[in-house]
Order: structure tokens, then sequence, then C-alpha cells
């Protein structure tokens, strides 16, 4: 898989393009990459506080967090605490010929609810599709609903609406279902092409599939509000921003309003490697779009309308990555990291950090800026920074030679998954 396709189906909607709404903006900000280092001493901690879980039974196996962390397997569901301590385990009774196969964990207040195939013939086939639900507090059971088709993937999950798609062999006919979130109780289905991207917003079911396009049902009818046709892409990500929908295709981003569905603008995706959304947390900001090129280049675009904030041009080689805090936004490309101000663009502070790394992943933790990195056939290393001041305040080895998928950050711990074993790292991490 190209790596603009595998950026384009992550849950940080990343793509690849050059921008096309306006030709040659003016830069705002142009630097060349600092060789200074950032102020402050590293406190290099060793790993005797990372905790790591091998789940038993781990044929097929799946995560969903809230709270706690949900672990599913072809044996138990498991709830663990984000510092390892197990909270509860649920068995399943299951053997070779007669496997119970959670695909899909979400958490949503105080439920945890699941997809799975199950062996039986209850339909007249021989696997059906399960969608259930645990209490997360206990682990006891609220409800399971047997369908007769295999429902993979929860789409979202509303007050009141489990929303689950299917991915089968044929794209054509792949039913969307919608759930009473309380009693499992099947509500609609409407029959859409296959699931390649989704979202629930603005009253709205939205599926992109190669097949009908954009497709917006109601959500709660289950009827066809509108459809829009944008053009065909195997790698699509679907995105709310404000009342903007953004569909990344593998070639083009759409924009359009919501829930009306208009088409506002659209940009060329060949050359973008990575955007960043920030919606707004009150009625008077405005939600901005960021994208960062390949070559370290950083543009801010107003969503609804596809202005240009500002242009930053920093020169920097190599594939950017980018997270967004609460006033700055923070880019580590080729071997700069730095921070800028959300509204304007202005550089807060910036250094080299000495290697562009074969992979890496920047995050907020704590209020710590989380700079994840590999080099080939290294071990990963955690750096944390000051998110004001850059100041380097401690960093960690994993005890891992693969670069760990991040599961999210769960009461002062970052989780990662690497294989089918989880892994988790306290933050801040120090020596006590």
């Amino acid at each position: 898989m190209e790596r603009r396709q595998y950026l384009a189906s992550a849950a940080v909607m990343l793509g690849a393009g050059c921008l096309s709404n306006n030709s040659t903006p003016e830069n705002r900000l142009s630097y060349e990459a600092p060789t200074d280092s950032p102020p402050g001493e590293f406190e290099s901690v060793t790993s005797s506080r990372i905790w790591e879980y091998d789940p038993p039974n781990k044929r097929f196996i799946t995560f969903g967090a809230g709270d706690g962390l949900h672990i599913a397997t072809d044996a138990a569901l498991t709830c663990l605490s984000p510092a390892r301590e197990i909270i509860w385990t649920k068995n399943t009774t299951v053997d070779w010929y007669s496997v119970e196969r959670p695909y899909n964990l979400t958490v949503a207040g105080s439920t945890v609810y699941y997809t799975a195939m199950v062996s039986g013939t209850s339909f007249g086939t021989n696997y059906v599709g399960e969608v259930g639900a645990y209490d997360t507090a206990s682990g006891e059971q609220r409800w399971a609903t047997t369908l007769d088709t295999v429902a993979q993937n929860i789409i979202s999950v509303t007050e009141d609406t489990v929303f689950v798609g299917q991915i089968t062999d044929d794209p054509a006919k792949t039913p969307v279902f919608a759930l009473d979130a309380e009693t499992g109780e099947e509500r609609w289905r409407t029959v859409t092409g296959m699931d390649m991207g989704s979202a629930v917003s603005h009253g709205l079911c939205l599926i992109y599939s190669i097949v009908d396009g954009l497709t917006a049902l109601d959500i709660a009818t289950g009827d066809v509000a509108w459809r829009r046709t944008p053009g065909e892409g195997y790698s699509a990500g679907v995105q709310v921003v404000g009342d903007t929908l953004c569909l990344f295709l593998e070639d083009m981003v759409h924009y359009y309003s919501l829930p009306d569905g208009a088409h506002l603008w659209e940009q060329s995706s060949a050359g973008v490697y990575e955007f960043a959304q920030h919606s707004s947390s009150s009625s008077s900001e405005v939600p901005n779009i960021y994208i960062g090129d390949d070559s370290g280049n950083l543009t801010a675009l107003t969503a609804a309308t596809g202005e240009k904030r500002w242009v930053v041009t920093t020169n920097a080689d190599g594939y950017p990555e980018m997270c967004v805090g609460t006033d700055s936004l923070f880019q580590q490309s080729g071997t700069t990291l730095a921070s800028y101000d959300r509204v304007d663009g202005d550089r807060r502070w910036a250094y080299s950090l000495g290697s562009d790394y074969d992979e890496s992943r920047l995050l907020i933790a704590d209020g710590d800026l989380i700079l994840i990195t590999r080099e080939t056939d290294q071990e990963p290393v955690i750096k944390a920074f000051d998110v004001e001041t850059g100041h380097r305040q401690w960093s960690a080895q994993l005890p891992t030679t693969d670069q760990p998928r991040v599961i999210g950050v769960f009461d002062e711990y970052i989780v990662f998954e690497k294989r089918d074993r989880l892994m988790g790292v306290p933050v801040p991490l120090s020596t006590a």
C-alpha cells in the first residue's frame, strides 16, 4: 500500500495533493530550520514503569476504550484499568468449530458495544451477525441482537442509537442498521453501497461508497436525504469540522455544508501528506483545517469556505506529522519540531531534532507535547516537551522494535498496541 493511501484511511484525515482553491498564496512566515537545541534537560527514564498486557486466546482481537480498556478475543471480553489492573472478564463458550469473532468495540457513556460473527444456522447460513452491549462498570451484558447478516463496523453511537455497517463481497448491496442503544431493537436498515468512510452528524448518517458516492441517511427513519457523486476512491475518509463535511478521496478532497449537502469547495491532493482539523470550542471561533505538504509547508484554511488564513514555508524535508493543541499547531517535519500560533501562524518555538526518523507520531498527553520516533531496527523513543516553551521534560524507550499504534490517552496513560499486545506508559513519566 502506498503511504498516501494508508494516510487517507487513518483516523486523522491524511491524504495526498497541492492546494487548488488559490494559486500562489502570500507566505506569512518563512524560515530556515533552526540548529539550536531546546532548553531544559531530558529526564531519561527506564522502562520499569511501562506495563504490557498479552491477552490470552488472542486468535481474534480488537480494542475499545472509555474509562477502561476493553479487549475482545475469541474467548472473552476483558476490561482493564489504564494502569493495567483487570476490572472484569466475561468468558464466552467457544470451541474451534463455534467461534464468536469480535470485530469492533465502541464505548459510549457507561456501555461498551460490540459486533461479532457467530457460527450458527438461525437464518439458514453458516454465520450470522451479533451486536451487543455490556455495562462498562460491572461487565454485565445488557443486550445482544442477532442479525441475518454479519455487521462488522460500528459507525457511531448517539444518545439513543447504535449505527452499524457491513463489509461484504458485493459492494453494491450492504445494509446500514440503526439499533436502539438501550434495547438493541432494530429500528431500520437501509441498503447502500459498502461503507468505505462514514460519520454521524447533523441528524444524518453519512456513508461514502464507490458505488453510490456520498449518501446521507436520516438518522430517525433511514430514508435517503441526499446523494452526491464526487468521484471514485478506494481510499477514503469522512470527517466533520463544524458545519462542514470533508470527504478525502485518493486524488481530491471535497467539502460539503451540513445538513443540506451543498458542495462548498474542493482541492486536489497530490503532494499534501497530512490534514489536521480543529473544531471550534465556542460559537465565536471559526473551525479551521490545517494542511502539511511533503516540503514541510503549512496552510491554515477556513473549513466552510476554503479561504487561506495563513501559510508557513519551512522548506523542511520529510513527511510531516501534526497535532492541534488549544492555542498552537505542532509539526514535526524532517529534522525540525516546531510550534505555531493557530490564529496567525506565528512561530512560537522551534529547533532541530538531529534526525528525520523513519517513523514518528505527535500527540498531546496531560498537557505535554509527545513525540514518538523510531529509527530502523531500533526501539521507539517517547519524548515529552512543554507545549508553551518547548522545554524537554523526559524521554523513555519502548521495549519493542515495532512502531506501536497509539490507542489513546486514558487517565494520564498513553496506551499503545503492538501486534496483539497492549503497552501503557504513564504521563508524566518520572523515576519515582
